[in-house]
């Protein structure tokens, strides 16, 4: 696999003015006139690196906790999602129109994008952890977390990349390194490692001609 090395200043944007608003309006006492107060039910671990996503037709999907919000263009609230606490940001696939969604306990919910309406839930089991969800294709990659399974022999065992597509069958999976971030470019996807003063990226790619595996 080829392996690439780019600054991160390229790679990492900063928050758009609209989305730094909002976490400034959030931060406020909810009885001023300040702006938009959004919360959510802190059931486990920390949540509050969870970074706003800035749709192109101008609405904001935002994840507080327990809870996901979409607002329109204009900052009112469209719909509210509410379950387990997140594990990362929500994603958005246009193609779908469709909200994808990682919670602790293993759980991953695909909303309708309009209604805030659960379309799909996958039937996950295991003593992996969800860390984060990106849209690709017609679906989702989704980072799982092994360290459930890492004991005596198996501290090596990789992390895993999984991919739902239109339907239970359309799902495969392959092996992603230990504490990368994932990227995903259009049809390409990357494993991203940070250091001091770089960024790698580790090609990877889908398994079989089918993409299919079990």
């Amino acid at each position: 696999m080829k392996t690439s090395i780019v600054t991160p200043l390229k790679l990492i944007a900063g928050l758009t003015l609209a989305t730094a608003c909002l976490l400034a309006q959030s931060s406020a006492n909810p009885d001023s006139s300040t702006g938009l107060v959004l919360r959510g039910r802190q059931t486990r671990w920390p949540t509050h690196e969870l970074r706003p996503l800035v749709l192109l037709d101008g609405r904001m999907l935002v994840g507080v906790a327990d809870s996901v919000y979409m607002l329109d263009a204009s900052g009112k609230q469209s719909w509210k999602y509410q379950e387990e606490t997140l594990a990362a940001e929500p994603a958005f696939n246009a193609a779908r129109n469709e909200i994808a969604v990682v919670m602790h306990d293993l759980l991953f919910v695909r909303l309708d994008a309009a209604t805030g309406k659960v379309k799909w839930t996958a039937p996950s089991t295991g003593r992996g952890a969800f860390r984060g969800v990106s849209a690709y294709e017609n679906g989702f990659l989704i980072v799982v977390d092994m360290s459930g399974y890492r004991d005596g022999g198996s501290r090596q065992l990789p992390d895993r990349l999984e991919y739902w597509g239109d339907s239970d069958k359309d799902f495969w999976y392959i092996d992603f390194p230990q504490k990368a971030e994932l990227l995903v470019d259009g049809t390409k996807f990357y494993a991203l490692f940070r250091d001091q003063d770089e960024v790698r990226l580790k090609n990877l790619h889908a398994p079989g001609p089918h993409r299919r595996s079990q």
